[in-house]
């Protein structure tokens, strides 16, 4: 018993079978096999075996004494020679070892590339050698997995052998007397020697050893990768002022935003031991994190994402004040204004070279970028500065942005002070929230999204999208003037489509699917090419060309690429200026007058009329759009930065709050007490905040004097009427 609890292991368990085990003749068997022992059919390797005589009943027997190769548990077992036996399929095979999580398990990857981290590192003579040699000494190491019978185990840790490389003899002398290696020169026969015969000398070839290009692990390959990502930031500032004409300010702000950051760093760019310490290696797939805000700072400080260089030069343009949009980052970085998409592009060659393939990973684009993760990783980040800095990010310069949304979704200008008004009645200071749990599925927990979500509204309230006509009061209202939707629908997707046979459209070639390629014209194809030699081609280094790779490249030499850089950024943001000018422009022509009807010429008759904010329609889901509304809520959601499903629900959000504004408003003109949003906002309306709760649902507590005055109303949706005088 003491000896099985002393072989007791736990080891990774791999996908087990009956081909795990080939049924053997025990005769059959040899010393340095391998066989399955004891009760539990252990899969051991055989290191004693012996045969007996035949006895009488015609069986010779077979003595086996094995090793159990995972716990090193001893087996001993007689068995006839007829009798047939389970073999195990044992593989062994090396990989290379990248790195070791803080919960003791290895990043190994194969020749192919391909990586395994299932691997627990036991406490013993393998955990001791890997901590000598990768931790301690610094040098790469290879480790030896045993896989068998659905369990795999790290059973050896060696050195990495360096790369080997062949040279003559005459190549040896020249070493010898002048101290330096070959440079691979090509030498001829001389043609004196043309003809003459003999005897036939081979030259021996000796094997001596080339150190290959060091990569650096450990704390060493972390700090070069803040080198390599700090020179990515740096790129992405010198774009925004040189090209953007942002102010040069910027990068000051940048600068010591980044500061801030390293110094939550500093552990692990100083600390050697890596055993039990956190992982480093990183990923660039954007996390969608839905924890409390407390969880957020403690992840963001683990290791910078490639995506918190965008989030940084967001949040010095928000310290700026700057009317730039979260839009116009996450455009600049899908058209490759910015330095985004394939990152390591911009990263030295040398520095790459030294990189291990984890830090690679962690500085390229696995997926692209998604508008709603970008919101999340100023949010995330905006986290952590207050939490560990008291740093507190400052509201949106909100009115110039606010004219930019409408500029852009071609409204009219009236709608601008009713959205101010929105806001001053819902209490929106549109700010990055610190004090409540973050919930990314709450399309107003990001200050854009929010402003959006108010000018939506407005919209809804004095130029809704049906058929019905409400008349204002006066002269003054946003109303006077309605708005041909058929028209803005159908100039928006013309000025969206692109004439045929031009180029593609900017940030556009990273969406192309093998399907589309079938449909392009021949400068669309043009177009596509030369994105993708920007891209993915590398450009060649001097000294270093393959004579072969580099004759027939020559065949099929690379054109310029067309104009990058200042000029095509200017071009960029003509085009989109002059599209949002013609927009404008055509929604304005296209305005309709309408009388306005006071309510003393209705008199007393019973003439149907319905003013602004009646019949108000809230819209729950993106399938729930009528086709105009639909083609309103993806141009705004695109200004915005979000998805169509967010921008719904920050929209139903702020109906919420309205309604809880109205209500809040009779309570106070009935029962004569105070009129309190902020405490109404703090109490029934956080309930309401909820979209599982339905908006026409009345709260319990209402006073009984109001039920009769609010049953008259129960059967609308929202009442704006009020709102919206």
């Amino acid at each position: 018993m003491a000896d099985d609890a002393q072989h007791e292991h736990t080891f990774e368990s791999v996908s087990a079978g009956a081909s795990d085990t080939t049924p053997t003749q025990c005769s059959a068997l040899r010393k340095n096999g391998y066989v399955c022992m004891g009760k539990e059919d252990r899969p051991c390797k055989i290191v004693e075996m012996s045969t007996s005589k035949t006895g009488k009943h015609g069986h010779a027997k077979v003595h086996l004494t094995g090793i159990d190769i995972f716990t090193g548990k001893k087996y001993d077992e007689l068995s006839p020679s007829t009798h047939p036996m389970k073999v195990p399929e044992v593989t062994r095979k090396e990989y290379t070892l990248l790195d070791i999580s803080r919960d003791n398990f290895l990043s190994l990857m194969d020749e192919a590339g391909n990586t395994k981290d299932d691997i627990e590192l036991k406490d013993g003579e393998v955990k001791d050698k890997i901590t000598k040699l990768f931790i301690d000494q610094g040098k790469d190491t290879n480790v030896v997995i045993l896989t068998s019978m659905g369990m795999q185990v790290a059973t050896e840790a060696k050195e990495a052998p360096q790369g080997l490389k062949y040279v003559s003899e005459a190549q040896l002398l020249v070493i010898s007397k002048a101290g330096l290696e070959p440079e691979g020169q090509i030498v001829g026969e001389d043609e004196a020697d043309w003809g003459t015969q003999g005897r036939i000398v081979r030259k021996k070839v000796e094997r001596i050893r080339e150190k290959t290009q060091k990569v650096y692990r450990g704390p060493r390959a972390f700090r070069l990768f803040v080198q390599a990502y700090q020179f990515i930031l740096w790129k992405q500032c010198y774009i925004l002022i040189h090209e953007k004409d942002l102010p040069p300010e910027l990068w000051t702000i940048i600068r010591d935003l980044w500061t801030l950051r390293l110094s939550k760093l500093l552990h692990r760019l100083e600390s050697p031991d890596r055993v039990g310490s956190e992982s480093q290696i990183l990923s660039s797939g954007e996390e969608r994190d839905e924890d409390h805000t407390r969880r957020v700072s403690k992840r963001v400080i683990g290791s910078p994402k490639l995506i918190e260089t965008l989030a940084l030069c967001y949040m010095g343009i928000l310290l700026l004040r700057l009317p730039v949009r979260l839009q116009d980052l996450y455009r600049w970085a899908k058209e490759e204004h910015i330095l985004y998409i394939r990152a390591i592009r911009g990263v030295p060659i040398d520095i790459q070279e030294k990189l291990p393939g984890e830090y690679h990973k962690a500085l390229d684009t696995t997926v692209m970028l998604q508008p709603q993760d970008l919101h999340g990783a100023v949010s995330d980040l905006g986290n952590l500065y207050y939490r560990a800095f008291g740093l507190l990010l400052p509201p949106l310069n909100y009115e110039i942005l606010l004219y930019r949304y409408i500029t852009y979704l071609a409204l009219p200008l009236e709608i601008f002070p009713a959205v101010q008004g929105l806001a001053q009645l819902t209490r929106s200071d549109f700010r990055y929230s610190i004090t409540k749990e973050i919930r990314r599925e709450q399309g107003s927990a990001f200050p854009e999204v929010e402003l959006m979500s108010l000018l939506v509204v407005a919209v809804k309230l004095f130029y809704p999208v049906d058929d019905a006509q409400r008349r204002p009061q006066s002269l003054h209202e946003p109303a006077t003037h309605q708005m041909d939707w058929i028209s803005w629908k159908r100039r928006r997707q013309d000025l969206a489509k692109e004439p045929p046979g031009t180029r593609l459209v900017w940030g556009s070639e990273i969406d192309v699917r093998d399907t589309d390629v079938f449909k392009m014209s021949q400068q669309e194809l043009d177009s596509y090419m030369n994105w993708y030699q920007k891209t993915w081609v590398k450009e060649p280094r001097p000294g270093l060309e393959d004579s072969v790779n580099k004759d027939i490249l020559d065949m099929f030499s690379l054109h310029s690429l067309e104009p990058s850089g200042k000029l095509r950024s200017m071009q960029c943001e003509h085009e989109l200026e002059e599209a949002a000018i013609h927009r404008a422009l055509s929604t304005t022509h296209s305005l309709e007058f309408q009388r306005p009807i006071t309510d003393d010429e209705i008199g007393d008759q019973e003439a149907n009329i319905k003013r602004p904010g009646e019949e108000y329609k809230s819209y729950r889901s993106e399938e729930e759009l009528p086709d105009v509304v639909k083609v309103f809520f993806r141009a705004a959601a695109e200004t915005a930065c979000t998805s169509v499903k967010n921008l719904i629900l920050a929209v139903l959000q702020a109906e919420a709050k309205m309604t809880t504004w109205k209500r809040a408003k009779r309570r106070a003109e009935v029962t004569g007490h105070e009129f309190d949003l902020d405490a109404e906002m703090r109490g029934r309306a956080a309930s309401r905040m909820e979209m599982h709760v339905p908006q026409e649902m009345e709260a319990t507590n209402i006073r009984s004097n109001l039920v009769q005055r609010e049953e008259s109303e129960e059967n609308s949706d929202v009442d704006m009427q009020m709102i919206s005088s």
